[in-house]
Formats: C-alpha cells, sequence, structure tokens
C-alpha cells in the first residue's frame, strides 16, 4: 500500500529557517552580479521599519520579483550544507519503499523546487513540492490551515483522507497535523510539543 508522507521543509529537513536567508542572499548576491535589488531594499524598509505593509503582503512582493535562474541555483547550493542528515535519511528511506512524498512548506515555490532538486538530485522529479507562490494573480502562503487545504485542492489528499506521517517542527502545522495518523516532532521548542501534547491525540514521536 502507497503511504502518503509529508515533511516541512524549514527546520525540518533543513536545520534554518531559509526565507530570511533568502532576502539577505537576494541583496547580497544582486550586488555581487551589479545588480541590486532596491525594489526588495524598500519592501524590507517597508515592512521591518515603517510597518506599512503586512507579512503577507510583503512576501507576495517579494514572490513577484523577477530573478535569473543563477540566483536560485546558487541559493539550493548554500541551503544543501544546512540539511538535516536524519530527516534526509528517513525521506529516501520512504522513497525507496515506494511511498508517495511530499514537501508542502511556507517557503516560497520558487527557490524551495531547486533546493530539493539540489538535495534530492536522482529522484527529485518523484517527489511534490508545495511551496509559497502566487497563481493567476493570487498569494497562497502555504500556512496553517492553507497547508492542508492546498493538499486537497491538489488532489494529493483526499476529503476525510489521513496523511500517513507527517514530520515538522511548527505548531503552526496543527491543522495538517490534526490529519495525520502520525506526527514527526524534529527538534521541536518546549512550547511546540507541549502544544502538541495538549493537541494532539494521534501517535506522536520525537526525533
Amino acid at each position: 500500500m502507497v503511504k502518503k508522507i509529508v515533511f516541512d521543509f524549514d527546520k525540518t529537513l533543513v536545520r534554518i529557517n531559509t526565507f530570511p536567508l533568502w532576502i539577505l542572499f537576494v541583496l547580497v548576491f544582486s550586488m555581487l552580479k551589479f545588480e541590486f535589488r532596491y525594489n526588495l531594499l524598500i519592501l524590507l524598509i517597508q515592512r521591518k521599519i515603517s510597518k506599512r505593509i503586512s507579512h503577507d503582503e510583503f512576501k507576495r512582493e517579494i514572490l513577484e520579483i523577477k530573478l535569473s535562474d543563477s540566483y536560485y541555483k546558487t541559493f539550493a547550493r548554500i541551503i544543501k550544507y544546512f540539511v538535516n542528515q536524519k530527516v534526509y535519511d528517513l525521506l529516501v528511506k520512504e522513497y525507496q519503499n515506494h511511498h508517495m512524498i511530499i514537501i508542502s512548506s511556507a517557503a516560497p515555490e520558487k527557490y524551495l523546487k531547486p533546493c530539493i532538486k539540489k538535495i534530492f538530485p536522482t529522484f527529485n522529479n518523484e517527489i511534490i513540492v508545495i511551496g509559497a507562490s502566487v497563481s493567476n494573480g493570487k498569494f497562497s502562503n502555504n500556512y496553517k490551515e492553507e497547508k492542508y487545504l492546498n493538499l486537497l485542492k491538489e488532489k494529493y489528499l483526499l476529503s476525510g483522507e489521513l496523511v500517513e506521517e507527517f514530520y515538522t517542527d511548527s505548531i503552526d502545522d496543527l491543522p495538517l497535523a490534526l490529519n495525520s495518523k502520525k506526527v514527526i516532532l524534529v527538534s521541536p521548542t518546549v512550547t511546540s510539543l507541549n502544544k502538541y501534547k495538549a493537541q494532539y491525540k494521534n501517535k506522536l514521536e520525537i526525533i
């Protein structure tokens, strides 16, 4: 029987939160390429200093900045060094057992897919990758309830069907966790762990 196994990305498959690093990377890399992204700097000021835009607005605008493939490929090479080896090995094992592997994250899909391609060069085409994106003018952050709803929307999960195993670090993923038979928490904070123990009643494992 093919099982559906879902992995979060930030602080799960990789040990860091990639989005802040992506912003810094684009600023530095664009400067090195003599094409400094002033639009990104302005967005950063509007979000962090003047507080004129929300996090979702900030993220959406960043997703719509046009960048060449060299940005994504170079960033993917950097991110590969932050892979959580234990989670990586478990994912490879699940793949070798012929289960469906889904990586679902709030990280922008534009760099998430190249990262997965770099991390899993031999079978990345067989991994389903869902991240934050803008499609037909509509922004999806793939965060909290959206992470679960997007699996239903794309028909990777049927209504009433449960994910077999879900790897995550964050309490923000509780909506998907509540629709999973088993949750594997990866280096959770004390707060996240306590909240899962209080709210999640199925099988819980910590690695």
